[in-house]
């Protein structure tokens, strides 16, 4: 079984293959690039075609408009002829469930714990069937709060004067939506922040009034995720809309 994942809410985007819920290949591309020719170089380098896949996973926002319908777009072309099946994911989630993983690196590293680390997944219902994917691209070298926390906040900037803001929390070996998406207006973010959660953000260049964690969604949460059965996914894949349209 070959998994496809794409990521592109932020301006960093990033595409990972899993065979049979072992992780396979990694790769990330800006806005610029042509995402046809990175998925290709990433089928190549394991040696695989479009035909061999057996389903893909998006990750759905929130974030850019444009990047996240430009991966579905793509992926919807991509899986057409074959008739490939489409999950869609949280970008959230994915930013919650990288930052949970490599807090386990520096639990059993320290600070020491180095970018080639492996993180090991429950990626099956199985509690003992494991699979090892490098850390995402958010590890740091020191962290603000402690490794054993396993509560995660997410906050962006969802623009028209509002923060987006959601958490999870582990529950088991499974990720569990424990705060839902909700807006949050600008000045206010402190009133909503609980203390015992972390509380991280892709768009810290642009959120200042608060102290937060930088991250990056990636691929290889999104196929982590896709692969946890007990996730919830949404199908057929959609953006997360945030605002009203106007």
């Amino acid at each position: 079984m070959f998994l496809l994942a794409l990521e592109r809410s932020t301006r960093m985007g990033s595409v990972a293959a899993f065979k049979d819920g072992e992780f396979c290949a990694h790769r990330s591309f800006d806005d610029g690039a042509y995402i046809v020719a990175v998925v290709n170089a990433l089928l190549a380098e394991i040696e695989a075609t479009p035909a061999m896949i057996t389903y893909c996973a998006v990750g759905l926002g929130p974030g850019s408009f444009a990047g996240i319908r430009s991966v579905l777009a793509f992926v919807q072309g991509f899986t057409a002829s074959a008739n490939i099946p489409i999950i869609g994911i949280s970008s959230v989630a994915a930013m919650a469930i990288t930052e949970l993983k490599n807090r386990e690196i520096f639990s059993h590293r320290g600070t020491e714990a180095q970018r080639d680390e492996k993180i090991i997944i429950n990626t099956k219902s199985n509690p003992s069937t494991i699979s090892s994917v490098p850390p995402c691209l958010c590890v740091k070298e020191s962290s603000d709060f402690p490794s054993s926390i396993q509560k995660i906040g997410v906050i962006g900037d969802a623009r028209r004067g509002h923060y987006w803001m959601a958490g999870y929390e582990r529950q088991g070996n499974s990720l569990k939506e424990t705060l839902p998406l909700r807006l949050i207006p600008y000045g206010q973010l402190s009133q909503f922040m609980m203390p015992d959660y972390c509380w991280i953000s892709p768009d810290t260049d642009r959120i200042s009034e608060v102290n937060l964690q930088p991250i990056t969604p990636d691929a290889r949460a999104v196929a982590l995720l896709a692969l946890d059965n007990d996730f919830p996914k949404v199908t057929p894949p959609h953006p997360v809309y945030l605002h009203h349209a106007v």
